[in-house]
C-alpha cells in the first residue's frame, strides 16, 4: 500500500508528526540535561570557593607552627606537640622527615608512620622537592589512625628536609576558622556568581530542603520562573538559581529551525517518492518473480544435486567388513564438490571424492556429467588406472567450459586393500588401530578435465583391524574464521586422533560467524575385518529357547544395550516360530559382530517358508477384522535394519542385521 501516492502522503504526515514529537523530547531533555550540569557546576564552584578559604587559613596555621618549632625538622616529644594542636586548635600534627617517617606526632599511633609506603599519603612526599610547595587533600579518614576523619594539609620545611602535616575534622573547621561563620558565608554568597544570569541564596529555614533536588519557583526579584537546586556545605544549606528563560529560549529556537528543515526536506523526499512509487512498484514486482523463479530453481537444482549423492545411512548394511560415513554441504544452493561408493566387480566397493572446478549452477553441471563418466569407466573397466584414464579422455572431450575436476578414486576388496588413483587431489589421512595418523601418499596423475593425453599409475593402501581412512575436499582445511585464518591440516589431523566423526562440527565451530566460501565434503571408510563368527546347534524344542536367547545375549555382550535388545526380541520370535510352526528337528544361531552392526542368521531344516512373502497384517483394522498370527513377523521386521531370507542345501535361512553405536578406535 506505501507504493500508492495517497498513502505515502500520509506516511510521511504521520512521520513528521512522530519526528516533531520525538525533537521536542530531545530538545526539551537536553535543555534539562544543560540546566542541571549548570547548577551541579555551581554548587561545585561554591564548594571551592569555600575550600580555597580553608586552605588559605590552614597555609596561615602551618606557617605559624613551623615558626613555633624553629623552622627545622627535628624529632619533637609526644608533649610538645600536643601543646602545638592544643595552641592552634588541631586535631592532628605531623612531622615527617625527608625518608617520609613520622619523627613527631600528636596522636601517638601516628608516630614512626611511613608515608611513602601507603598511596594514600605518598602524595605529601612531594613536599619534598623544590617543585612542590604545598599538598591538600579533601576530608578522608586517617591512616593510622583511621577513627578521625580530617581534611589533611602539608607544607614543606625551608630546607626540604622534611614536611609538616596537618589535619583538621569538619567539627573543629566550624569551630575556629571565620570563613565559616554566617557572616563570612554570606559575604561569599554575594561577591561570587557562578554565572551572569544565576545567583545564590540561603536555604537554612526552608522546610523542602533536600541536597541535589531540583525544583521550579517564580521570582519576584528578576520577575520570572526559575529552576533551583539544593546543595549543602557542611552544616549551611544554600540553593543555586538560574532563570528559564536562560535554557529553555535555546531550546525554543532548537526546535523551531529543526522542525523548519525536517519540513523542507520530507516536502522534497516524499514529492520523489510519489514520482516514483508507481516505477518501482512495477521493478518490485519483476524483480520478486525473478527472485522466487531463481530461488525455486536454485532449491530444485540442490534437489536434484543431493539426490545423485548416495546415502551412507543403510548403505552396505550385508557388509560387516567396513561402515562409512559421507557428506556434502555445498558454500551455495549447489557446489562442485562430489563424493560416491558402489560396488564393482569382484564383490569389490569403488569410493571417490572429488572436486570440481568453480561454484554454483555451472560447477554442478559439470561435477554430475563427471560423476557419471567416472562410474561408468570404474564398472567398465577392471584395472583402475585404466578407468581413470578412459574417464578423463571421455571428460575432456565434454568439456567445452574447460573446467576441471580433482579426484581421489579407490577400489577395497574383501581383505581391505585399498587400490587408489589420487588425480590431483588432497591426500587422505589414515587413521591407523593403534591411533596414528597417516598421510596416504602417492601423486596417480593430474587433474581430470584438460589433458587428453593424461595417464594415470595406482598404489595399494592395506588397511588393518580398526584402521579409518578420511578422504576429503580442501573446502575442510581452507574453511577459515571471522579473523582470515584458515582450520588446516593440522585442526583436522586432531580431529581424526579423537575419532573423526565430528569434523564437520569442528569446521562449523572454527568458522562460526563467517560466511562459508568453499563447498565442503568428506567421506570416511572404517574398516572392522572380517567379523567372527559364533554359532550353536540347538533342538527344535521348547527348552532350547532359553539357551538360544542366551546365546544371543553372550555373542553380544559389550555392545549397544538398544540394539542388543531388539536383536533378543526379534530371536525370541524367530525361534518361537521356528520351534512351534516349521516342524524343523533342529536349528542354527550364528552370531556375528562388529563396531557398529550386529548380524544374528538363523537356519532351520523345517518345511520352506519364507516370511517375507507373507502379507503383514493390517494394525490399524479392528481386532476382530484381523487374521490370526503374523503380528510376530511385523516386530521382527521393525526390529531389524534389514532381513533377508535364502533357501540353501534345504534348510530355511534368515538373515537379521542391526546397527547399533560403536566405540571409536581405540
Amino acid at each position: 500500500m506505501f507504493r500508492r501516492p495517497r498513502f505515502i502522503i500520509l506516511a510521511a504526515i504521520a512521520f513528521y508528526a512522530i519526528a516533531l514529537a520525538v525533537t521536542w523530547q530531545r530538545v526539551d531533555e537536553h535543555a534539562d540535561r544543560r540546566a542541571e550540569a549548570i547548577l551541579e557546576a555551581a554548587e561545585t564552584g561554591f564548594s571551592a570557593v569555600i575550600a580555597g578559604e580553608i586552605d588559605a587559613a590552614l597555609r596561615y596555621v602551618g606557617g605559624a607552627i613551623l615558626n613555633a618549632i624553629g623552622q627545622n625538622c627535628d624529632p619533637q616529644p609526644l608533649e610538645r606537640m600536643r601543646d602545638l594542636a592544643e595552641a592552634f586548635n588541631i586535631d592532628e600534627i605531623n612531622i615527617v622527615n625527608r625518608q617520609g617517617v613520622v619523627i613527631g606526632s600528636n596522636v601517638p599511633s601516628v608516630q614512626g608512620y611511613d608515608f611513602g609506603a601507603d598511596p594514600r599519603t605518598r602524595e605529601f612526599m612531594t613536599l619534598t622537592n623544590v617543585t612542590s610547595t604545598i599538598v591538600s587533600q579533601p576530608f578522608r579518614a586517617g591512616v593510622a589512625n583511621p577513627e578521625m576523619t580530617c581534611k589533611y594539609y602539608g607544607l614543606p620545611f625551608p630546607n626540604r628536609q622534611g614536611f609538616i602535616q596537618l589535619g583538621i575534622t569538619e567539627e573543629r573547621l566550624r569551630q575556629n576558622m571565620y570563613s565559616y561563620t554566617a557572616k563570612e558565608a554570606d559575604r561569599i554568597l554575594q561577591e561570587w556568581h557562578f554565572s551572569v544570569v544565576g545567583w545564590y541564596e540561603r536555604a537554612d529555614r526552608d522546610p523542602d530542603f533536600k541536597h541535589g533536588r531540583m525544583f521550579q519557583r517564580w521570582n519576584d526579584e528578576h520577575g520570572e520562573e526559575a529552576i533551583g537546586r539544593y546543595f549543602k556545605y557542611l552544616d549551611y544549606q544554600y540553593v543555586a538559581f538560574i532563570p528559564n528563560s536562560f535554557c529553555f529560549s535555546q531550546r525554543n529556537a532548537a526546535f523551531l529551525v529543526t522542525a523548519l528543515a525536517m519540513g523542507v526536506l520530507l516536502f522534497f523526499f516524499t514529492y520523489v517518492l510519489v514520482r516514483l512509487a508507481k516505477t518501482s512498484e512495477n521493478l518490485e514486482k519483476m524483480h520478486a518473480a525473478v527472485a522466487a523463479r531463481t530461488a525455486a530453481d536454485l532449491a530444485l537444482a540442490r534437489t536434484i544435486q543431493m539426490s545423485v549423492l548416495p546415502s551412507a545411512d543403510g548403505a552396505f548394511l550385508e557388509r560387516l567388513d567396513f561402515s562409512l560415513i559421507a557428506a556434502c554441504y555445498p558454500a551455495r544452493e549447489v557446489g562442485g564438490d562430489f563424493y560416491d561408493f558402489f560396488p564393482v566387480s569382484g564383490d569389490r566397493i569403488a569410493f571417490l571424492v572429488a572436486d570440481a572446478s568453480g561454484k554454483g549452477i555451472p560447477a554442478a553441471m559439470f561435477m554430475m556429467e563427471s560423476k557419471n563418466i567416472i562410474k561408468n569407466c570404474l564398472v567398465e573397466f577392471a584395472d583402475i588406472a585404466e578407468a581413470v584414464t578412459e574417464a578423463n579422455r571421455r571428460i575432456c572431450a565434454s568439456n567445452k567450459a574447460e573446467m576441471f575436476v580433482t579426484a581421489w578414486i579407490g577400489i577395497l576388496d574383501r581383505a581391505g586393500t585399498f587400490e587408489y588413483v589420487n588425480a590431483g587431489h588432497n591426500r587422505p589421512f589414515l587413521r591407523r588401530a593403534d591411533g596414528t595418523i597417516e598421510k596416504v601418499m602417492g601423486k596417480g596423475g593430474r587433474f581430470l578435465g584438460m589433458f587428453e593425453d593424461a595417464t594415470y599409475r595406482a598404489h595399494i593402501l592395506k588397511l588393518g583391524r580398526g584402521d579409518a581412512l578420511h578422504l576429503y575436499t580442501d573446502g575442510v582445511t581452507e574453511a577459515m574464521n571471522a579473523k582470515g585464518e584458515q582450520f588446516g591440516e593440522d585442526r583436522l589431523r586432531a580431529e581424526i586422533a579423537t575419532g573423526g566423526e565430528r569434523i564437520r562440527e569442528a569446521v562449523a565451530e572454527f568458522a562460526a560467524g563467517a560466511e562459508q566460501s568453499d563447498d565442503i565434503t568428506g567421506v570416511a571408510i572404517f574398516w572392522h575385518g572380517a567379523p567372527e563368527v559364533r554359532g550353536r546347534d540347538f533342538a527344535a524344542d521348547g527348552a532350547s529357547l532359553a539357551s538360544a536367547l542366551e546365546f544371543v545375549r553372550e555373542s553380544f555382550a559389550g555392545a549397544d544395550r538398544k540394539a542388543v535388545a531388539a536383536m533378543l526380541n526379534a530371536a525370541d520370535e524367530v525361534t518361537s516360530n521356528i520351534v512351534n510352526y516349521s516342524g524343523a528337528t533342529g536349528y542354527r544361531v550364528e552370531a556375528e559382530r562388529t563396531m557398529d552392526r550386529l548380524r544374528l542368521r538363523f537356519s532351520d531344516d523345517g518345511h520352506p517358508y519364507n516370511p517375507l512373502s507373507h502379507v503383514d497384517p493390517d494394525t490399524h483394522a479392528a481386532i476382530e477384522d484381523r487374521p490370526i498370527g503374523g503380528l510376530g513377523l511385523v516386530v521382527v521386521k521393525r526390529l531389524a535394519d534389514r532381513v533377508a531370507y535364502s533357501r540353501e542345501g534345504g534348510r530355511n535361512v534368515l538373515t537379521l542385521i542391526r546397527t547399533c553405536e560403536w566405540a571409536k578406535p581405540a
